[in-house]
């Protein structure tokens, strides 16, 4: 997939005319071949600082715009070609409404954002094809926009803040989760040997977040990746379960090691 970011400065005037843009720039590039999603997203919130993203606060939403409003513009394409294809549509039909609502020109960047990866399922079956999010800020920034819309939903504002809060807590908690998995998953893929394969294992209702199998030993280690600041006995209980281990080791011989991480 190929995938584009483009970051917008609206004057604070035209703040109206630029979301109705936004709209029918969004359904416009929706029907075009070739164009996977798209999202706008209106910055609202900013993180507090440092400490706190690591405390797994949430952002603090912002209270007045200074001079201008960020918004951003997510969108995914099957490929260059598509993109080149529907970004030349865009311009042509949106540019002069752009040029009239934005402070200065928008900062663009390009990239593919997957690298597929298998999935080793213990019942000996074809893998599972895995896509690996190896620009896991982009995922993050879907979240973040996904738990803003819930919070606007008519049925979620009946709840209290505390039940809101909690639930995008844990909404974010579990997205940062897998988004430590699969960075895991890549930059261990990156230096494994030649005669070494990586890959998560698939069980029937869990799973192990990663296992390094080498061939010519026919040996494995299977790990569990927490995105935690604290231990506890429950983050191992799939490396204690006796079904799954014999599960592993007859398919990929013996575990010299088991690891949390």
């Amino acid at each position: 997939m190929f995938n584009e970011i483009c970051i917008y400065e609206a004057k604070l005037t035209k703040l109206d005319e630029i979301e109705e843009l936004m709209r029918e720039v969004a359904e416009f590039y929706l029907e075009q071949d070739g164009v996977i999603d798209v999202h706008y997203i209106k910055r609202t919130h900013r993180q507090k600082d440092f400490n706190a993203v690591k405390e797994g606060e949430l952002p603090v939403r912002l209270t007045r715009n200074v001079g201008k409003v960020t918004y951003v513009l997510y969108w995914v394409l099957e490929n260059e070609e598509a993109h080149a294809r529907v970004g030349k549509l865009g311009i042509e039909k949106f540019y002069k409404r752009w040029n009239r609502c934005l402070t200065t020109m928008p900062k663009i960047i390009f990239g593919n954002t997957n690298l597929k990866r298998d999935i080793e399922t213990t019942t000996g079956s074809a893998p599972l094809e895995h896509v690996l999010i190896t620009q896991p800020g982009l995922r993050y920034c879907q979240a973040q926009a996904l738990v803003y819309s819930l919070v606007q939903d008519r049925t979620f504002q009946t709840f209290s803040e505390r039940e809101k809060n909690l639930a995008a807590q844990r909404i974010l908690e579990e997205v940062r989760g897998r988004m430590l998995e699969d960075i895991v998953l890549l930059e261990t893929m990156k230096v494994a040997g030649p005669e070494q394969n990586v890959f998560k294992l698939q069980f029937a209702a869990d799973e192990f977040d990663m296992v390094v199998y080498g061939r010519r030993e026919n040996h494995c280690a299977v790990f569990e990746v927490k995105h935690s600041g604290k231990t506890a006995p429950e983050q191992r209980r799939h490396l204690v379960n006796e079904e799954n281990l014999s599960l592993t080791e007859k398919r990929f011989g013996k575990i010299v090691r088991r690891c949390v991480q």
